[in-house]
């Protein structure tokens, strides 16, 4: 069984077992001139523990949190797996970054990790994941619009972004989903701030009987 808990904007908890992962957390954060919030989820992230890996999408602050990852990886001693761009911006002992590279494939802490491109013109480097364990996997499309190498790749959890602008809004991530064909799929990057609000039953209407979708709210779990 995988457990997975939503933690806001684009961050999950991932856990297969006794592994756990963290996919884009996000603690405090300003954007777009809107007033500093606090995504309660990680409101303390000194008080995460057993923390395995965190995996980032790409340097933007509202995915690779400087505070609430260097906080993590200073209470847990985890590994970071990420581009470039993004952990430059990270005071963390070198030993602990995973520098990656669209394309690559590696297993840590037995998750199979598979690094994959993302469409986001407004980043230096981003990319999206595959993770892999006991029969079941997740991917994490990081910030990006669809395109075609995209749509052919399967997976049985989709978490896709929603939320328009500099990525899908709910009708392509509709279309992108119907194309892909998970058994399941996660909204996200949405209604965290007010350029990126929508409603999710724009995105989870008419998807058909064999994909399931599944709207969390921040703190909720799903398993499969």
């Amino acid at each position: 069984m995988v457990v997975v808990k939503y933690l806001g904007h684009a961050g999950f908890e991932i856990r297969y077992g006794d592994t756990k992962a963290f996919i884009d957390p996000l603690g405090v954060f300003a954007m777009h001139g809107e007033s500093r919030q606090t995504l309660n989820v990680l409101a303390h992230p000194e008080e995460v523990k057993h923390l395995d890996m965190i995996l980032i999408t790409h340097e933007h602050p509202s995915h690779c949190d400087k505070k609430t990852v260097e906080e993590l990886v200073e209470k847990n001693q985890c590994y970071v797996v990420a581009p470039s761009p993004a952990l430059a911006t990270l005071g963390i002992n070198e030993k602990l970054k995973v520098k990656v590279r669209a394309g690559d494939r590696f297993v840590l802490n037995g998750v199979d990790i598979e690094v994959l491109n993302a469409y986001h013109p407004k980043s230096d480097y981003p990319v999206g994941y595959i993770i892999r364990k006991e029969g079941r996997s997740i991917l994490h499309t990081g910030d990006t619009y669809a395109f075609t190498a995209l749509s052919r790749i399967k997976a049985d959890l989709l978490l896709v972004p929603i939320g328009g602008g500099a990525v899908m809004d709910p009708i392509g991530a509709h279309t992108l989903v119907k194309e892909m064909k998970p058994k399941y799929a996660i909204p996200m990057h949405y209604n965290t701030y007010s350029r990126i609000k929508q409603n999710p039953e724009e995105f989870t209407e008419g998807l058909g009987s064999s994909i399931k979708p599944i709207v969390l709210q921040p703190g909720q779990v799903f398993e499969f």
